[in-house]
C-alpha cells in the first residue's frame, strides 16, 4: 500500500471475473452496415456465417406493409454461443473469431461507405449495473472496427 495524501491506495493486480447474478444476458457482436453491403460477399470474404444479415431494400418483416431496410447489414454475435454473463468471455470469443480475419475486416474499416462496429450488450435485471473489461481487450477490439458500441438494457424488477 502507498500513502497518497490522506488516502491509502492499494494496487489491484488482477480483477477476478465471475458470473453476475444481476445480469440477465451478455453478448458481444461484430457487424457492419452500408448502402452497398451484399451479405453473401461479406460471408464469403470473412468465411463466417452471419448471426443475421439482410440486404438494403428487403422488407423488415413478413407483413405486406413492412418498411424496407434502409441499408444492408451483416452481423456475427456470441449470443446463443456462450451462456455466461461474463462480458470478458464474450469479448475474447469474438476476438478469437475475428483476429484471424483482421486483414479482410480492415478493408471494410478503411472503406468510408461502411459502418463497422463491435457491440457489447449487457442486460441487467435491475435499473443500474455495469461490467469491467481489461484495457488490452478493449484495445484489441478497437483495432477491428470504426466504432465500439456499449448497449445497456435495464429492466424494472416489477416488469
Amino acid at each position: 500500500m502507498e500513502l497518497l495524501g490522506a488516502v491509502q491506495m492499494s494496487v489491484i493486480k488482477e480483477v477476478v471475473y465471475t458470473e453476475n447474478t444481476d445480469c440477465a444476458k451478455a453478448f458481444a457482436s461484430f457487424g457492419m452496415r452500408s448502402d452497398n453491403l451484399v451479405p453473401g460477399v461479406i460471408t464469403e470474404t470473412l468465411g463466417l456465417l452471419p448471426s443475421h444479415a439482410f440486404s438494403k431494400g428487403e422488407p423488415s418483416s413478413v407483413t405486406a406493409d413492412a418498411p424496407k431496410r434502409p441499408w444492408g447489414v451483416w452481423s456475427w454475435s456470441t449470443e446463443g454461443r456462450l451462456s455466461t454473463t461474463i462480458v470478458k468471455d464474450h469479448a475474447q470469443l469474438l476476438l478469437s473469431v475475428l483476429e484471424p480475419k483482421r486483414d479482410q475486416i480492415l478493408t471494410y474499416v478503411a472503406n468510408s461507405d461502411y459502418y463497422v462496429e463491435i457491440r457489447i450488450g449487457w442486460h441487467t435485471k435491475y435499473l443500474e449495473g455495469g461490467f469491467t473489461l481489461p484495457a488490452p481487450v478493449i484495445q484489441r477490439l478497437s483495432l477491428l472496427c470504426n466504432y465500439l458500441d456499449f448497449g445497456f438494457l435495464a429492466r424494472n424488477q416489477e416488469e
